[in-house]
């Protein structure tokens, strides 16, 4: 009775790694053969950047193109104009004050800048 138990064991052991070792190597033929359509593909990208590197400097340079114009798109000036008014005991000053601010997107970027220009 012991030695049945201690048979059965053993068999269980064996087919346990003998299915192990041929999903191992079913693995392996799989990742083989990623690996070499990987490498086709990476050699016909290749060929291609060879035969056309002018026109992949081109695209490369119109994607970089379009993201910095992109990019200065967000950069706008915020302007307001209003008239300034000081009043003394001999004259009247009027100004036209402007003030700037740089902003990015939403953010300010500095904070108000006045410029005056006397009017009278």
């Amino acid at each position: 009775m012991g030695s049945v138990i201690l048979l059965s064991i053993i068999a269980g052991l064996g087919s346990a790694g003998l299915v192990s070792f041929v999903m191992r190597c079913r693995w392996l033929c799989g990742v083989s053969e990623v690996r070499a359509r990987l490498h086709e593909l990476h050699a016909a990208a290749e060929v291609r950047r060879r035969q056309h590197p002018a026109a992949c400097w081109q695209t490369i340079q119109a994607g970089r193109s379009e993201a910095f114009e992109e990019f200065l798109a967000g950069f706008w000036v915020e302007r307001r104009q209003y008239r300034r008014q000081r009043r003394s005991l001999l004259r009247n000053r009027e100004a036209l004050v402007i003030a700037e601010r740089s902003c990015f997107r939403d953010l300010p970027l500095t904070n108000w800048i006045e410029y005056e220009i006397r009017i009278a």
